[in-house]
C-alpha cells in the first residue's frame, strides 16, 4: 500500500541520518540504496548516497551493484528505474567521471524540454556527485528547486481555498458505550443458567461497576451532508509472531505517530486562523475539530477557519496511519476583542496547551519565536590542497528542521554536516543556512585550497667539471658538479677510495695514467652517480727540452642525429700519443683511442678529446 512504503522510506531516511552522524559510510550507502529500489527518484536517497560514495575510501560505484541487490523482503517492481548514476567517489578513472557527467547533463537538458522538474534534479544532483564546481548542473539543481517549489505552492493555495468554502455546521461527536451495560448483559446470562440449573424463584440483580469506559467514534449526520470525509478509526495491528517476523535488518516495524507541536495564528489579509503541525512519523490521515469554527472540521495536513465571537478556542488534531492514531492535547488561540491591537505579521507557534484538572482550557500566552542561531561553523583542515576532504560541522542554538548547504553560492549539501574536496585552488566560502518554523539563521566559513605540490624527485648530476683535466704528477685538480634537484648529502671517491663529502673536491696525482673521480649525490628520494678522467702524464725527459703535443686533424662520431642508440666517436692524430680523455654524454669519460656514450637530454652535445704527448697536450 502506499502509505506503508511512505512510512517504510521515512525509517529508512531515519537510518541514513544516523548513519551519517555516526560516519558509518558503509551503512549509509546500504540504506539509501534500499530507499531508491523503492523511489529510484528519491532527492534526498540520491543526496545521502553521493555523500557516502564520496567519504567511502574503498567504496564501489552504485552502478556496480547487481541489479537484484535488493534486501530481503524488498522486491523490485517490473520495469522499475534503473540504478542511480555513479558518484565522483567510485573507481572509474577521470575520464570515466568526465563522459558520465557529459550523459548526466545531457540527460538533465532533456528533462529539462519535457518539463520532469524531479528527474531534472536528480541527474543534476548526480553531476554535482561528480563535480561540485560544475556551473551548468548547479543551475539545473537551482532551476528545478525553483519549478517543484512553485508548483507546491500552488497545490497547498488551492487546499486552502478547498477547505475555506466547506460549510459551517460540520463537525466530529463522540458518543461513549459504557462498560456498565455489557457486564449487565452478562449477568442477566449468568442469572439464566442459575434460574435452568435450580429451578429457583428467586432473582437479586446488583449493581455492575467498572470505570474503563471505552469511547467509539463516529461522524454525525451534519458532516455527511457538508461533504467532508472524516478518517475512519483504525484498529491497532495485530502483533507479528517472532517465527513468521522478516529476518530484514533493513525493514523495520511501522514507527508511531506523535505529535510534536500545533500551531495555530492568524492571517493579516483574510483574517483566518490556520493551524499547521509538525508530526514525527507519516501520516496518512488528518482531522482536525474546533467548536465554535467556520468551518468546524478539516481533513488536509493544514486548516484554515474562522473563530468569533472573542474567547478561548481549542483546536483538535488526530493524525492516523496504518500502525494507529494518535490525537494530542490540541491548541488554544485566543481571539481579542476589536478594540485590541492587531496581531503581529508572524505569530509565534503555539505549543500543544496542558490539561487542566477542571478538563477544560483557559487562555494562555503564547511563548516567544526561537529561529535557530549560528554559533560558528567549524571545518577541518582549513588549509588543504587540491583532492584534500574538508569536513565542518556547526554549533547551532535551538531548533533546527533545514539544513542548507552551498559553496561559493552553489548548492553543495542539506545534512546536519558537510564534507567535500576541491579540484581548483582558491579560497572556499561554505555558507550554512539554518532553518525552523521561527525563522532562518546563516553563517560562513573560508577554506584555502592550494595546488597539490608535484612529487619529489633524486637529485640528477648534469655533469662533473674538473680543471685540468691533464695533470703532471703532483699537480692539483679541482672538481665541481652541476646538480639537478636538491641534495643532502656528497659521496667523492677517487680511484674507487672515499675522498670526500662537500660539494667540490680538490686532488692530486703521484703516479701516471687514467684516474678515475666519481660523485654520488642523494636526498631523501634517491640518489644519482656520474664520473670523471683525469689524465696523469709525465714531465719532459730532459727539461727544457721542448715535446711536441699530438695533432688531432679530426674527431668523427656516428651517427649524428639519434633518439636513444649510442654514439661512436674516433679520432685522426698524428705524432706520438701517450694518452687520451675523451668527454661527454651519460658515459661521462673514456681513454682509449675510441669512445662510446649516449645522451638522455633532448639538445645539441659535445664529444670532447684530449690527446697528450708526455706532458704536452691537444685538444
Amino acid at each position: 500500500m502506499p502509505g506503508e512504503r511512505i512510512d517504510e522510506i521515512g525509517q529508512l531516511l531515519d537510518q541514513c541520518e544516523r548513519a551519517l552522524a555516526a560516519g558509518d559510510w558503509t551503512r549509509l550507502r546500504q540504506r539509501s540504496l534500499t530507499v531508491l529500489l523503492i523511489d529510484p527518484t528519491h532527492e534526498d536517497a540520491l543526496s545521502f548516497l553521493a555523500t557516502a560514495d564520496r567519504n567511502a575510501p574503498d567504496s564501489a560505484p552504485p552502478d556496480s551493484a547487481p541489479a537484484d541487490s535488493a534486501p530481503a523482503g524488498t522486491a523490485r517492481a517490473a520495469g522499475s528505474a534503473p540504478s542511480p548514476p555513479p558518484s565522483a567517489g567510485g573507481a572509474g578513472g577521470t575520464g570515466g567521471n568526465e563522459a558520465q557527467l557529459d550523459r548526466l547533463l545531457r540527460e538533465a537538458e532533456a528533462a529539462k524540454s519535457r518539463g520532469d522538474w524531479p528527474e531534472r534534479r536528480r541527474l543534476a544532483r548526480a553531476a554535482l556527485a561528480l563535480d561540485i564546481t560544475n556551473a551548468a548542473a548547479q543551475e539545473h539543481v537551482l532551476a528545478a528547486n525553483r519549478a517543484i517549489s512553485a508548483e507546491a505552492v500552488e497545490g497547498a493555495q488551492a487546499a486552502l481555498a478547498r477547505a475555506d468554502r466547506a460549510p459551517a455546521g460540520a463537525r466530529r461527536r463522540t458518543f461513549r458505550v459504557p462498560r456498565r451495560v455489557l457486564a449487565f448483559a452478562g449477568g442477566l446470562l449468568v442469572l439464566a443458567l442459575v434460574l435452568l440449573v435450580t429451578i429457583a424463584g428467586f432473582v437479586a440483580v446488583g449493581g455492575f461497576g467498572g470505570d474503563d469506559d471505552r469511547t467509539t467514534s463516529v461522524d454525525d449526520f451534519e458532516a455527511q451532508a457538508a461533504g467532508i470525509t472524516l478518517p475512519p478509526t483504525t484498529p491497532s495491528p495485530t502483533p507479528v509472531p517472532a517465527a513468521e517476523a522478516s529476518t530484514d535488518a533493513t525493514l523495520l516495524p511501522l514507527a508511531p505517530l506523535r505529535i510534536a507541536s500545533l500551531g495555530c495564528a492568524r492571517d493579516d489579509d483574510t483574517q483566518l486562523v490556520r493551524c499547521v503541525p509538525i508530526v514525527r512519523g507519516v501520516a496518512d490521515s488528518y482531522a482536525w475539530s474546533v467548536d465554535g469554527g467556520n468551518p468546524s472540521a478539516g481533513t488536509g495536513p493544514t486548516f484554515s477557519t474562522e473563530l468569533g465571537p472573542e474567547g478561548s478556542y481549542r483546536v483538535f488534531l488526530e493524525v492516523c496511519n496504518q500502525r494507529g492514531c494518535e490525537s494530542g492535547d490540541g491548541a488554544d488561540f485566543v481571539v481579542s476583542p476589536a478594540s485590541s491591537p492587531p496581531a503581529p505579521a508572524s505569530p509565534p507557534i503555539v505549543s500543544r496547551a496542558p490539561t487542566f484538572p477542571s478538563g477544560g482550557a483557559v487562555p494562555v500566552s503564547a511563548p516567544p519565536p526561537n529561529p535557530p542561531v549560528i554559533n560558528f561553523i567549524g571545518c577541518s583542515p582549513t588549509s588543504v590542497v587540491t583532492g584534500q576532504t574538508v569536513s565542518c560541522s556547526p554549533s547551532i542554538s535551538g531548533p533546527v528542521g533545514l539544513y542548507d548547504w552551498t559553496v561559493n553560492g552553489a548548492v553543495a549539501g542539506s545534512g546536519t554536516t558537510f564534507a567535500a574536496s576541491f579540484g581548483s585552488a582558491g579560497n572556499k566560502t561554505i555558507a550554512l543556512q539554518a532553518c525552523n518554523f521561527d525563522g532562518c539563521d546563516e553563517a560562513t566559513a573560508t577554506v584555502a585550497v592550494s595546488t597539490r605540490p608535484p612529487p619529489p624527485s633524486p637529485p640528477v648530476i648534469d655533469f662533473i667539471g674538473c680543471s685540468p683535466i691533464a695533470v703532471e704528477p703532483g699537480e692539483t685538480v679541482s672538481c665541481l658538479p652541476s646538480v639537478t634537484g636538491p641534495v643532502t648529502s656528497y659521496g667523492w671517491e677517487v680511484d674507487g677510495a672515499a675522498s670526500g663529502s662537500g660539494t667540490t673536491l680538490a686532488t692530486a696525482f703521484a703516479d701516471e695514467g687514467a684516474h678515475p673521480i666519481s660523485l654520488t649525490a642523494c636526498n631523501d628520494v634517491g640518489c644519482d652517480e656520474d664520473s670523471a678522467t683525469i689524465i696523469v702524464t709525465a714531465p719532459p725527459a730532459f727539461p727544457g727540452q721542448p715535446v711536441s703535443a699530438p695533432v688531432i686533424s679530426s674527431v668523427s662520431c656516428t651517427p649524428t642525429v639519434v633518439t636513444d642508440e649510442r654514439v661512436s666517436c674516433s679520432a685522426a692524430v698524428t705524432g706520438a700519443v701517450t694518452s687520451y680523455l675523451w668527454s661527454g654524454g651519460e658515459s661521462g669519460t673514456g681513454s682509449s683511442s675510441t669512445f662510446t656514450t649516449s645522451f638522455r637530454v633532448p639538445g645539441v652535445h659535445e664529444i670532447t678529446l684530449f690527446a697528450c704527448n708526455r706532458g704536452a697536450c691537444n685538444t
